[in-house]
């Protein structure tokens, strides 16, 4: 879900559910490669706020993936 803002920059919002992923370690860890992979591909974003709300637990480099198709979806979508 995104909405377009006036900063110039892509930005980004993360919910992992307690009930997904009840180790706060682990949530922490998606956190920290989701942000990961938004820094690596917030150049080619619009300026849109982004929200990602993780519905199933995503396992290692699946999650890159996932995020990866995800941000190169979102392109698309505000474009």
């Amino acid at each position: 879900m995104g909405r377009p803002n006036s900063l110039g920059h892509a930005r980004l919002g993360l919910i992992v559910a307690k009930k997904l992923c009840p180790r706060a370690v682990d949530r922490n860890r998606i956190r920290r490669l989701a942000r990961e992979q938004f820094r690596r591909m917030q150049h080619e974003l619009p300026a849109w706020d982004w929200v990602v709300r993780l519905a199933r637990r995503p396992q290692g480099e699946n999650l890159m993936e996932e995020l990866r198709d995800l941000f190169t979806r979102a392109e698309t979508w505000a474009a």
